[in-house]
């Protein structure tokens, strides 16, 4: 046990630094991986042996026929992923973004509100990594050109697409896994999360301009901003009407008996055909080819490796035990679930990542009583949403998030990030977790 769990915590602290610093190892020039994705496998393969987890154990884990199969979760999330991702080459989130705003003259309050209200709906519908790294380009742009600070939007950004994310069990992949686990449908699911998202969402828009009231208070010069035009309006509307039957379908998956990722997966297929369709007819292969380069496949490998992580933690009884102190500790209280859970997940996701996070907590939900269980999970669930933003590490985005504002020679430091984290993660994380326990 002891040495699977010193091999767990290496790995997650070589991994942890890997995603800091943005190492890639190239091969040939031309094949370039994720540091942290080698270091992980290493890891696992490390702690897979000293767990003495036997390959027919593991290959039955990955290849169950149950809701919780990772392969499955995996098609959903790259699925969906695809769909979005689609509608960004084309140019629609941009496109709307632009109209927008360009009717808001001089008050950053009105610019404010309006952008966040875009990014939320849009958030609501697609999911939210999708809007953060769309919209957050957007957002450089638009500031340079009104030479306003981009701070206060970039950041509120970030929040309010990782506090809408909560609401729909397609808005985040640590949802899809978590509520798909515990055989959680879309409309059950939806049924407990409208509470705390509301709630969470009214919390945010009135602590970000509270937090950022100085720079919002400034007007600014109102400028034309550059038109933009979708890149092909046929295939922006045949995109919004499968993203829209796709969302309805996963709605009704349970009166129609699917499993959800079947649901994506016919989704996504048709949309690839179309666009294929398109790109040959059109002798245009970029939208297709632009889409599918912008795949975040190394998400897939890394879920599929840290779920054989977890399996070599279980099978050490490293996760037995956690869910023993964690059973102890809340003693089938609801509130006290709720709280410890919300908290402990919120915490976790910010030294190991939300996707560990999530695909741990699943086995400390498991032993917990019936009739408490579901404080658990959905407070988990706003942890490893909320926890996003109390630091960088705590989802990938988030690390993505700021890459781009490196890249845009934009400063926002570990402390900055924290400092701001501590306060807005902790008061939009008790309103979430009251809202949680009032619904329940």
């Amino acid at each position: 046990m002891i040495g699977v769990l010193i091999t767990f915590i290496i790995t997650i602290i070589l991994m942890i630094t890997c995603i800091l610093k943005h190492w890639t190892i190239r091969i040939k020039n031309f094949i370039v991986i994720d540091a942290y994705l080698v270091v992980t496998f290493v890891g696992t393969i490390i702690a897979l042996i000293l767990a003495r987890v036997k390959p027919v154990v593991l290959i039955n884990a990955v290849g169950a026929n149950n809701a919780i199969n990772p392969l499955k979760i995996i098609i959903l999330l790259l699925s969906l992923t695809f769909i979005s991702i689609s509608l960004d080459v084309l140019g629609f989130f941009n496109y709307l973004a632009v109209k927008i705003v360009a009717k808001v003259k001089h008050s950053q309050f009105k610019l404010f509100f309006t952008l966040m209200a875009i990014i939320g709906l849009l958030t609501v519908i697609t999911s939210n990594d999708i809007i953060i790294l769309t919209f957050t380009i957007f957002i450089c742009y638009f500031a340079k050109a009104t030479k306003i600070n981009p701070l206060p939007y970039l950041i509120s950004e970030f929040v309010i697409a990782n506090t809408c994310s909560m609401l729909l069990i397609i808005g985040n992949p640590t949802n899809i896994y978590l509520a798909t686990y515990f055989n959680v449908d879309f409309l059950a699911y939806l049924e407990v999360m409208w509470l705390p998202t509301l709630l969470a969402t009214i919390a945010s828009l009135i602590v970000l301009p509270l937090l950022f009231f100085k720079q919002l208070k400034k007007p600014f010069e109102a400028v034309d901003i550059a038109p933009a035009e979708v890149y092909n309006r046929p295939l922006v509307i045949i995109n919004l009407v499968i993203l829209l039957s796709v969302t309805v379908m996963l709605a009704i998956s349970h009166y129609l008996r699917l499993e959800m990722w079947i649901i994506t997966l016919i989704g996504a297929f048709l949309l690839l055909l179309i666009e294929l369709f398109f790109a040959i007819f059109k002798h245009d292969f970029y939208v297709l080819t632009k889409t599918l380069s912008r795949l975040p496949l190394a998400l897939g490998v890394f879920v599929l490796i840290m779920f054989s992580m977890t399996t070599a933690l279980k099978e050490a009884g490293i996760l037995n035990q956690l869910q023993t102190i964690m059973i102890r500790l809340t003693n089938d209280n609801q509130l006290v679930t709720t709280i410890c859970y919300g908290a402990a997940s919120t915490v976790t996701d910010n030294l190991i990542n939300n996707i560990p996070m999530s695909l741990g907590f699943v086995n400390l939900i498991e032993g917990v009583n019936p009739t408490i269980q579901p404080y658990a999970l959905f407070a988990t669930i706003i942890g490893s949403n909320i926890g996003a933003y109390l630091t960088p590490i705590g989802a990938l985005a988030g690390i993505m998030w700021q890459g781009i504002l490196k890249r845009q020679d934009i400063e926002y430091s570990y402390f900055a990030f924290l400092k701001n984290g501590l306060i807005l993660s902790s008061v939009i994380l008790i309103v979430s977790l009251i809202g949680l326990y009032i619904i329940l």
